[in-house]
């Protein structure tokens, strides 16, 4: 059984998520996260330096609620993040 966080009050707002990673990656990830109940129902943004193709974008479009580009300043990520969590009345 795949379980990243334990069943309670405190599940996440969102996941942020790269998709390079060393054991699994972050396809694989989400895959197995959206299978949870928590993975339902939390936004995943995935944030990233790889170069995607556009079937890996057509994959992303439906696990994800948003993907923005890795770059030194995390202005758009930080953006994604309160949009996503003005949206679910997680933030004011």
């Amino acid at each position: 059984m795949f379980e990243v966080f334990p069943d309670n009050p405190n599940d996440p707002a969102a996941v942020v998520l790269d998709l390079v990673m060393p054991e699994m990656n972050g396809f694989e990830f989400v895959r197995h996260f959206r299978k949870t109940r928590q993975g339902r129902r939390t936004p995943v943004i995935v944030w990233t330096s790889k170069d995607l193709t556009e079937a890996e974008r057509s994959a992303l479009r439906s696990a994800a609620s948003a993907v923005t580009k890795k770059t030194e300043q995390a202005d758009e990520l930080v953006y994604e993040i309160r949009s996503i969590l003005r949206s679910a009345g997680g933030l004011h």
